[in-house]
Parts: C-alpha cells; structure tokens; sequence
C-alpha cells in the first residue's frame, strides 16, 4: 500500500533536516574554539544567579551589565544539568540554530508538492553554509536564541497577513515570540514595532487591524514592563549599565554602521540578493506578500538600527545573523513562488536554488572575518590565569581590576571591578566628552575612580597584562603618582600544563594581598621581592 504523499513529503523533510543539521554541526565544527570575551560576562551572571548570589556581578554591587537577561537565566537553567556552562551556552545556540532550520522546513511544507522539501532544503542550507549563524551557534552570546524567536514570529506571522478575518487570540503564537525577543534583548521590540507596520501594510487600518494589533504587542509591552519593573527594583536604574557605556549616537558610528553593513554585501551576495526578489515579487503577488512582509519590515529596520549603533567589533557579524536567518526565509518564498509559475521557470526555480548554496559558499571564502573569528583566541588565557589566580588568593579575596571583563573575571570568580564600565555603575554615569567616536564599549573609564577602589591587582589590556595601559582608566592611572608608590609590576606563571605568563600590577602596601603590618613588624609576600625578570611560580609548598 502507497504511502500517502503527505506522509512522504514530511518523511523527506525529515531525512533532509538531518542532512541539514549534519552540514550545519560539520560549519561549526570548523569555528571552534570561538567564544568571544563579553560572553563570559553573561555568565558570570548565569554562575551567580545559579549558586544563589543573584544577578549581580559581584558581591554587594548590583549593576545590569548584560543585555540578554533571558539568555543569562537559560544558561543558569541549563547550569542545573551540567556545571560547565561554557558547553551549555553552546549546546543552547545550537538547538537554537537547528530550531531555525526546522522552522524553515516547517514552512516550506506549507506548499504542496516534493519541490516544497527541495525548495525548504536549499533555505536550510543556506542557513548552515552562513558564516555567522555558524560562528554565533558556538560563540557564547544571544543571537541564536534571537534567531529562532524571530523565526517563529515570521512563522506565525503569515496567519495574520491575510484579508481573512482573524480572532485576536490567533496573535497570540507570534505575540508571545515578539515578546521573548524583548526578554532577549532590549533592542528585540524593534521587531514588534516591524510586526505592526508588516500587519498595518496587509490589512490595511481599520477595526479589526487595530484589535489584532493590539494583542500583537500585548505580550511584547507586558514582558519589557515587567523587566522594567525588575530592573529599577533590582538594579535602581530603568537603562541597563550597557546602555550607558555603549548607547552614545554621533555621526561616526553611523559611519561605522553604514561599513559594518556594507562588508557584509559581498560574502553574502546571494542571500542579499534573494531578498532583493522576495521584494520584488511580494509587490505584485498578494501570497508572498502576506508570507514576506514579517521579514521585509524587520530586515529594513534592523538593518537601520544596525547603521545607527555603529555595528560591532566582534567577529562574524554578530548583529546580522537574524538578518541572514531572515533572508533564508525570503529566499524560499522567492523559489517556492517560483515553483508555481509554469513549466520554465519551475525548472531555472531547480537550478536557482543549488546556485544560490554554491553562490554563497564560493564568496565567503575569502571572507577576512572568518579568519578573524578563528584567530579570536586571546581570552582563553584568562582561564589558566583566573584558575591561578583564585587558588593562590582565595583566602584574602584580593579586587581584581580588569579592562577585559570575560574570561578571567569568569574563572577568578572572586570580587573584580571593571574599568571600562560595563559592570560599573560609577565609570557608566560618567562619561568622558566626545563619547561615541572611539571604539565601541572602550571609550569609559576612570582613573582616579578606580584608584580610590584599591584595587590589588590590576591588568592591563588583555589577561596576560602588562607594563603599559591600553585604555582610559590605565592611561589616567600611571599618569598619577600615587599609582607607582603603591604598585609594583610582577610577572606570574600559572602551574598548570600550559605555564601561562600574566604581568599584573600589585598593590605593595594598604591591601589585601601586599605588605602586611602585624604589630611592630611588617610581612612582605616573596613575590614583591621578586626582581624585574623574574617569574613568580607556585612551590610544592603552594
């Protein structure tokens, strides 16, 4: 007996996912070890929140230095299954990412025919052949879960699009992705602004719109109340301290913005370009209109947003991986729209798709910001050295001064203050002039600020230190003289097998971990005798 055709098409899409995951998880295989500093940052918070300390990044202090608040408390979930998070946090972008694909192929079956499996495949593989949907599926940050939210808004949102008429309660799918996306991230209700103006454009204004519209962002304004709500609560401030150390608008970020965009047209020329006929095409045909627009008016606005805050510095792309996600999606309506013209075009519909996956795989390889996600390895010393560090300090708790607040502060897990400001209230409300023309997050800091904390050590630049500065709060530190009485540059080895070398500068006196008066002596640690050469090591004898 002959299977039915539709049990065949979803066997088909089955196997075909598979393969699609398979060539997504052999992507990622090829990024690894990528995880990017600030992604320690996030769980930090996680580690906190899951040993009971609360969202905080340090004792006593309760500063907002995230912006993913419902990535950092799905990581501190996951910490109740595995203790290691940096492999829950990618475990979590991956079913993320193979949630997308299978939304992908969820969508295509949605036409009839075998071609709508074909057609679904090639979006998936699009998705996996993308560089930063790779990347990001390891990276340690949101944009995963960003990706399939998004994906299930736009999912949804084809119900919505139509001149049929629709009770509120068949928003409540899309509304509830709109609304975890504000939980993702602040900026994420930019998407439900782009769910309104898609809806306004489909239905055009009128009773029934405005009902439907207002149960598309019930959930949307009730979950960023709430979090409003816990933020001045918890935190006594409506703004997360990340907005006030990155949030500054000039006109050279939006430069920034504009070439940030810009790059990403070559590598990517094949994705861009489907959109490009998805637009195209939803102008004249009131099907892949109702199917498109979601996407269309979120890509426009992203990618405005996008220019406006300067991009990024990180690797691959972060910003746009939703964009790509999004493309895909717009790529299998322009060929599944294909597909349903006649006998001609359905066959160039056949060769567009497997030109389109080689397109976009043969333009990014020469893609640079490849090689700069796998050359983007620094950070990882931070793990040996904030292993050390918290071993051989442990008992005195010394305060750690870092500019990069990732990986070492995550392993050190002891008291640790930030000098660019992410994780500063003081450094993040106040300012220097002419913020927002430097280099996005790294424009903050505070010398004499951070010098009045004391800290016990501190280090320059990246975790393996330095004589010199790197940034504000080090240049203003070494240009006072009080910072080189009480500080002295020491050179430590970690005593795991990778003897890693950190050059931190010490307190001498008036700390934790320096010159020690006990009654009519003082005791000095054997590493503040160590001279200008000279590595200190951990004996046998700790």
């Amino acid at each position: 007996m002959a299977l039915p055709p539709m049990v065949v098409r979803r066997v088909l899409a089955g196997i075909a996912f598979l393969g699609c995951a398979t060539a997504l998880a052999y992507h990622v295989r090829s990024y690894m070890p990528f995880f990017v500093d600030d992604a320690f940052i996030s769980l930090r918070y996680s580690a906190r929140l899951l040993h009971g300390q609360g969202l905080t990044w340090n004792d006593g202090e309760r500063v907002e230095g995230y912006s993913n608040f419902l990535w950092v408390v799905a990581v501190a979930a996951g910490g109740l299954v595995h203790p290691e998070l940096v492999l829950v946090a990618r475990v979590l972008s991956c079913a993320c990412v193979a949630g997308v694909l299978a939304l992908l192929f969820a969508s295509g079956l949605r036409r009839a025919g075998m071609g709508a499996v074909f057609f679904a495949c090639v979006a998936a593989l699009a998705v996996a052949l993308c560089g930063p949907v790779a990347a990001w599926s390891i990276g340690g940050l949101e944009q995963a879960m960003l990706a399939v939210l998004l994906m299930a808004a736009a999912f949804h949102s084809e119900a919505l699009h139509t001149s049929q008429p629709a009770p509120p309660a068949a928003a409540l799918p899309m509304s509830l992705a709109l609304g975890l996306l504000c939980l993702v991230r602040p900026d994420g209700a930019i998407f439900s602004v782009a769910a309104l103006v898609a809806l306004l454009c489909a239905r055009g204004p009128s009773r029934a719109t405005f009902k439907l519209a207002c149960a598309l962002v019930a959930l949307p304004i009730a979950f960023t109340l709430a979090q409003l709500a816990f933020r001045k609560l918890y935190y006594g401030d409506f703004l997360p301290n990340t907005y006030r150390a990155k949030g500054a608008f000039s006109w050279a970020r939006v430069e920034q913005g504009r070439l940030y965009v810009q790059e990403s047209l070559k590598p990517f020329a094949a994705l861009w370009a489907a959109g490009a006929l998805a637009l195209v095409v939803s102008a004249f045909d009131r099907l892949a209109r109702r199917r498109a627009l979601f996407a269309l008016c979120s890509i426009a606005l992203w990618v405005g947003y996008v220019v406006r805050i300067g991009g990024d510095i990180f690797p691959q792309r972060r910003h746009l991986v939703g964009v790509f996600v999004l493309l895909a999606l717009l790529a299998l309506i322009f060929l599944q729209w294909l597909w349903e013209r006649r006998a001609a075009v359905r066959f160039a519909a056949w060769l567009l798709g497997p030109a389109l996956l080689a397109s976009l795989y043969l333009a990014q390889q020469g893609d640079p910001l490849r090689q700069q996600a796998l050359n983007d390895r620094w950070h990882w010393t931070g793990q040996p050295i904030g292993i050390f560090l918290r071993k051989m300090f442990l008992a005195q708790r010394p305060l750690l001064a870092v500019d990069a607040a990732g990986a070492m502060p995550y392993y050190y897990e002891l008291p640790c203050l930030d000098m660019l400001g992410l994780n500063d209230r003081h450094i993040a409300e106040h300012p220097p002039a002419g913020i927002g023309t430097g280099y996005i997050g790294h424009e903050l800091g505070d010398g004499r600020y951070v010098l009045s904390r004391k800290p016990d050590l501190v280090a320059f630049w990246t975790p393996v230190g330095g004589d010199r500065p790197a940034w504000r709060s080090g240049y203003e530190m070494v240009a006072q003289p009080a910072f080189h009485h009480f500080y002295q540059a020491i050179t430590f080895e970690t005593d795991d097998p990778t003897h890693t070398r950190t050059r931190l500068w010490v307190r001498r006196s008036d700390g934790r971990i320096g010159m020690q008066r006990r009654g009519d002596r003082i005791e000095a640690p054997a590493y503040l005798m160590q001279g200008a050469d000279e590595v200190v090591r951990v004996g046998r004898s700790g």
